[in-house]
């Protein structure tokens, strides 16, 4: 069965706060480091979802590789959760 979510995985999350007329990316946490400063918040979304675009692309790959070894038999089930995952990671880049 593939890896079927990043949210499973122990990456830094980040988040995104308004500061005054800008954006704020901060890591989440105690330390609440700021990672950037930027104008859109668009910009600030997908800078703030790095972190787990990064962890969900490795995923995939492993899910990939897996299926080209036959650890895996490319079950609806796996697919279904792997592209959930996807699709998870994908709107909270975008903020759809």
């Amino acid at each position: 069965m593939p890896n079927a979510s990043a949210t499973s995985s122990a990456y830094t999350a980040w988040h995104v706060e308004t500061a005054g007329d800008s954006y704020e990316v901060l890591e989440t946490g105690d330390s609440g480091f700021v990672i950037a400063t930027v104008s859109e918040e668009e910009d600030a979304r997908l800078i703030a979802s790095a972190p787990g675009l990064l962890d969900e692309c490795k995923i995939q790959l492993e899910n990939w590789q897996q299926l080209l070894s036959g650890q895996w038999d490319g079950s609806e089930k796996g697919i279904k959760a792997a592209m959930s995952a996807l699709e998870e990671i994908i709107s909270t880049a975008t903020g759809a």
